[in-house]
């Protein structure tokens, strides 16, 4: 019974944060993406992405050992190279991740169009110690969104922290809204503390 109204309360509290930053008109809908994106646990799909890890070429790389997983996907309509421009701005994030007493890593999948892919490819090379150990892949055929959503995702719902068995355990970005940063936190500790 505990574990249930724990998973309800961080269900509505994942919520509450996200309609924080929409109108009331888009809070039915973002309720209804986010219970049709809680359905089923995500595919990464990854093993078949282009990964750059260090600023080398890893293609097939597959994040393991890890019981907590933090997916960003950049879509296609924002600039892609601008959103590796920012990935400065989750340096506390990593950390966070370096600390032995949390269990979760941080992957970046970016949705690139065909034209920025030889600029993006040397961004990464170039930007390397930026994002030590930081598995960043490139999926230019949108793979991960189709293999897992027949939906549009909003850009403030593409940032997800996922459970061990692959499922969404929380939606949102912790870089533009402090209650998600400390939810997702809390939730990370938390299952820590069941594993102890």
């Amino acid at each position: 019974m505990k574990h249930h109204v724990t998973k309800t309360l961080f269900a509505c509290n994942c919520l509450l944060a996200i309609m924080t930053m929409t109108s009331c008109n888009d809070t039915h809908e973002i309720a209804d993406t986010l219970r049709k994106m809680k359905s089923k646990p995500i595919n990464l799909c990854v093993n078949r992405l282009p990964c750059y890890v260090n600023g080398v070429d890893t293609c097939g790389y597959t994040p393991a050992g890890y019981k907590r997983l933090r997916v960003v996907n950049i879509d296609s309509t924002e600039c892609t190279s601008c959103g590796i421009s920012h990935l400065f701005e989750w340096k506390d994030w990593f950390e966070i991740m370096e600390n032995k007493y949390m269990s979760f890593s941080v992957i970046f999948i970016f949705q690139p169009k065909n034209d920025e892919i030889l600029d993006i490819r040397n961004r990464l090379r170039r930007n390397s110690q930026i994002y030590k150990d930081i598995p960043l892949y490139l999926d230019v055929d949108g793979s991960f969104l189709k293999s897992n959503f027949d939906f549009r995702i909003p850009p403030i719902m593409q940032t997800m922290l996922l459970n061990d068995t692959g499922s969404i355990a929380y939606v949102g970005n912790p870089l533009i809204n402090n209650t998600i940063k400390e939810d997702i936190l809390n939730i990370i500790k938390n299952k820590q503390n069941e594993k102890n």
